[in-house]
């Protein structure tokens, strides 16, 4: 799958855990897995994934994203991500169409737990680069995501 379409799932997902939004939280398709078969792949994902703490990010049409959430005490919260900041580079890479490869190779390497980041952001007028380590998602992170997914992504017997 090409970068572009990924997105999302990779860079939001990931830098997300920057983790961040996962393939799960992406969009509102409907997910053709069992709900456990997700849950369980969800927690399996996130042993070695690292999280960010910024979550409920949007892609600009410039390729660029515009953080959501940032949770208190989190990596991006002690880096000193803001809701509203907008994301323009990760590790000296612009987020554009002509870095999709690059952008890539660095993702599909995986935002492994102690990965340290360098991410490039504009806040208004005001440009910088704030540095972050990955961490370990919260359990109960985690459990909402799966709860979300569940809800947002499989059909629900209702009696």
């Amino acid at each position: 799958m090409r970068f572009s379409r990924n997105v999302p799932a990779a860079v939001l997902g990931l830098m997300v855990g920057l983790a961040c939004v996962t393939p799960a939280l992406a969009g509102h398709s409907r997910c053709t897995k069992e709900a456990a078969d997700c849950a369980a792949a969800m927690r399996e994902m996130f042993q070695e994934r690292g999280w960010s703490g910024i979550e409920e990010k949007s892609r600009n049409d410039d390729s660029t994203i515009t953080v959501g959430r940032v949770f208190p005490g989190s990596p991006a919260d002690l880096a000193g991500l803001k809701s509203g900041d907008v994301i323009v580079s990760v590790n000296g890479i612009t987020l554009s169409k002509l870095n999709e490869e690059r952008l890539e190779a660095i993702f599909t390497k995986g935002f492994r737990i102690g990965t340290r980041l360098s991410i490039g952001l504009e806040r208004g007028e005001e440009s910088r680069t704030v540095r972050l380590t990955l961490e370990r998602i919260p359990e109960a992170v985690l459990a909402a995501r799966i709860e979300r997914h569940g809800r947002e992504r499989h059909t629900i017997a209702r009696n």
